[in-house]
């Protein structure tokens, strides 16, 4: 569970359901991006971040194994 974007949308809007009718997006996509679940675009990351009134790497952390490794050598 995401509980750093949890905290974000509950600190900024109360409640998922305000922040899903903010941002226009269903319930459902918020509960799957919080639970890991579904994944958002690099773009929709940083539109919710600017909602959210934080960085990005607050609220959405680099995950080691799903990321490029910068100066990888092969």
């Amino acid at each position: 569970m995401n509980r750093p974007l949890k905290s974000k949308i509950i600190l900024n809007y109360g409640c998922q359901d305000n922040f899903c009718e903010y941002m226009g997006v269903n319930r459902s996509l918020v509960s799957n991006v919080i639970h890991g679940r579904r994944k958002l675009s690099f773009e929709e990351k940083v539109l919710w971040a600017v909602h959210l009134k934080c960085s990005l790497d607050e609220i959405f952390p680099i995950d080691p194994e799903n990321s490029e490794q910068v100066g990888k050598k092969e």
